[in-house]
């Protein structure tokens, strides 16, 4: 079985499972609140929803 990965998520392992989220720097995002992640080298902030993680504008 095949399934995506959502974008800016960080897995390991086989299969997959998800341990984290990363930002567009390849940093390890890391969270604000239950649904706001920052990433600690850029401070860009992400929204998680249902299909991942997408940057704030």
């Amino acid at each position: 079985m095949t399934a995506e990965v959502p974008p800016h998520a960080l897995v390991v392992g086989v299969p997959a499972r998800r341990i984290g989220w990363v930002g567009r720097t390849g940093h390890r995002l890391v969270p604000e609140d239950d649904s706001v992640w920052v990433c600690p080298d850029s401070g860009e902030r992400y929204r998680e929803d249902a299909g991942g993680v997408s940057l704030l504008a």
